[in-house]
């Protein structure tokens, strides 16, 4: 089992040893008024009908030669979260006694990231007890919201341009390219008399604006800085053991991080209702 110790103090994190009796402080008012009102950070990315509703959509991989300094936060990000997915292999590992080879085995079965993540999460749970419990399904929750609004857009969906949007990326939901394709055959055979040019401008040929979504710089810098504070918190998982030197300033870093301390704070809530 993992031999370290987190506290929650006031809000905080707090390394004990894996003796020591964990004690929990309240939540207090204003952070639950907080956890059920407040929103995400960051503003996540804006579908184009509400950017440029009537910007006309192209869909290609020339995308990404026409956009090559956003081509290349696209890859940093799915690069990111391949370093993310290998360091939750490593907890998992850590949970079956150090063996590696049957960590990797067991999540390279499923084929579904999110069967992997609910592996690592059950080993985690038959595991550890309170509060390390506590801090692992934070970062778990993390781990799974990330992955599945973060990430996984990123690599299943397609990816166009516009040339009124220079400073865009546009992600393209596959649902609204296939709507597209199945209208093409039955839109020309209805318009046959008109040029083919004519005929491709027909409304049903365009992209639903409310499915395509636009990508600017600062969105992959946020979605690379999240994947990276996730990082920052399997890397505390492995490294952080009693008696370890960056101990106690791991422990006051974490304490920083309103992502984390965020979350923690909402498995304890959930746990208070649950109850």
């Amino acid at each position: 089992m993992l031999g370290f110790r987190f506290v929650l103090c006031r809000g905080g994190l707090r390394a004990t040893t894996s003796t020591a009796r964990s004690k929990r402080a309240p939540l207090r008012r204003d952070t639950i008024r907080a956890l059920y009102f407040s929103s995400e950070r960051s503003m996540p990315q804006q579908p184009l009908s509400r950017v440029r509703p009537t910007a006309r959509v192209l869909d290609s991989p020339q995308a990404f030669e026409r956009r090559p300094e956003l081509t290349t936060l696209l890859g940093v990000a799915i690069g990111t979260w391949a370093e993310v997915e290998a360091r939750m292999i490593g907890i998992l590992s850590a949970f079956l006694g150090g063996s590696s080879d049957v960590a990797t085995a067991m999540v390279q079965v499923p084929r579904s990231a999110s069967l992997q993540f609910d592996m690592i999460r059950a080993a985690g749970k038959a595991r550890l007890k309170d509060p390390e419990l506590e801090l692992f399904e934070a970062i778990m929750n993390i781990a799974d919201r990330i992955g599945t609004k973060k990430r996984n857009p990123l690599v299943h969906d397609i990816w166009g341009w516009s040339d009124e949007l220079p400073d865009a990326l546009l992600r393209i939901e596959v649902s609204a390219a296939i709507e597209v394709m199945l209208n093409i055959e039955r839109t020309l055979e209805e318009r046959a008399n008109l040029p083919i040019q004519e005929a491709f401008n027909h409304p049903s040929l365009k992209f639903n604006p409310d499915r395509v979504w636009v990508y600017r710089k600062q969105d992959f810098q946020e979605i690379i800085e999240e994947m990276n504070k996730l990082r920052l918190y399997i890397t505390a998982m492995h490294h952080f053991r009693p008696g370890s030197v960056t101990r106690d300033s791991i422990s006051q870093l974490l304490n920083t991080e309103h992502l984390l301390q965020d979350e923690l704070a909402r498995v304890r809530l959930a746990r208070t209702t649950n109850q």
